[in-house]
């Protein structure tokens, strides 16, 4: 059970009502959280024929949760517009969004680390694309107006969740791409492998700290560090609430008091050596690009690798 931490704490969200669901995979679990607006965030259906359903997926390290304070702030937007009398103008309001915890993050991790533990490398592409599958089978959602967000890693798997699909029955009608971890094959060779931080969080991810005594000393010790203190207060709220889990764990079975990372170091470094899910998942968005709009979003900062 997660403990709150005080302080700091998170705050309540006024304009948004979430509702966590799991769906079974054979052996796996996939976590999701579903985000609909509440009170006077709702836009008439009357105005709106088809609103949207976004659909947010994580980059490596974090989980779902870190997506709340955006989902908030949409909400947020559309409860001024609808006070402001100004709903009439939201041509792209949004009646749902879905956050998927992957299945070696979040509460996934926690809900399948003896399968993960067993088998390190089963959290695979057409794992990815079966999650997502299974959401839009679910009949969950009604939406023709799908929209899907990827950080990182996240924008690989978005693209990569389409394989299977032809590009005249795609699931989604937008891509947004954010930060995303792609680069063309004969890239890494000249850029990503001579890109300092690159290598750097290669080898990071395999030795860095990853069991602390309390959520409190986590929340401490992250806050003083790069990357981690260069983030909104409430995402690393978020992430020391959700990212991290209690221990005992599979990895640790002999500690029995503290929290450690919920995607573990192995699992980490396993999806950081994995470049052919960047060289892939381009080569996917290219062919997604010639029939859906596809959006990129980059940093201000090139600190990892470069564009």
């Amino acid at each position: 059970m997660a403990t709150t931490l005080s302080p700091p704490f998170i705050p309540a969200m006024t304009h948004t009502t979430v509702t966590d669901f799991h769906f079974s995979d054979g052996d796996l679990t996939y976590s999701w959280q579903r985000c609909r607006p509440n009170g006077d965030s709702v836009v008439p259906s009357t105005r709106m024929e088809d609103p949207f359903v976004l659909v947010f997926i994580h980059c490596l390290g974090t989980h779902k949760e870190t997506w709340l304070p955006t989902v908030e702030r949409i909400f947020e937007i559309q409860a001024a517009a609808q006070r402001d009398g100004n709903a009439q103008s939201l041509a792209t309001a949004v009646k749902e969004v879905w956050l998927l915890d992957l299945v070696n993050h979040g509460c996934s991790a926690i809900a399948n680390e003896a399968a993960l533990h067993k088998h390190p490398d089963i959290s695979s592409v057409s794992r990815h694309s079966r999650m997502l599958r299974k959401l839009w089978q679910s009949g969950l959602t009604d939406s023709t107006k799908i929209v899907a967000v990827g950080h990182s890693a996240g924008a690989c798997v978005t693209s990569m969740s389409t394989l299977g699909y032809s590009l005249q029955a795609l699931p989604y009608t937008t891509v947004i791409a954010i930060e995303p971890a792609m680069l063309p094959r004969a890239a890494f060779a000249t850029r990503y492998e001579n890109f300092p931080q690159a290598m750097v969080l290669k080898e990071e991810a395999k030795t860095r700290k990853d069991v602390w005594a309390s959520r409190a000393a986590a929340h401490e010790w992250f806050r003083r560090r790069l990357p981690w203190k260069r983030w909104h207060p409430r995402v690393l709220e978020l992430f020391v609430e959700h990212g991290l889990r209690d221990l005992p764990s599979v990895t640790y079975p002999g500690l029995k008091k503290g929290v450690t990372l919920s995607c573990t170091r192995a699992q980490e470094a396993l999806w950081l050596a994995n470049h052919e899910l960047g060289v892939e998942s381009l080569e996917r968005l290219r062919e997604l690009c010639t029939v859906i709009p596809v959006h990129f979003i980059f940093g201000s900062e090139c600190d990892v690798m470069y564009v």
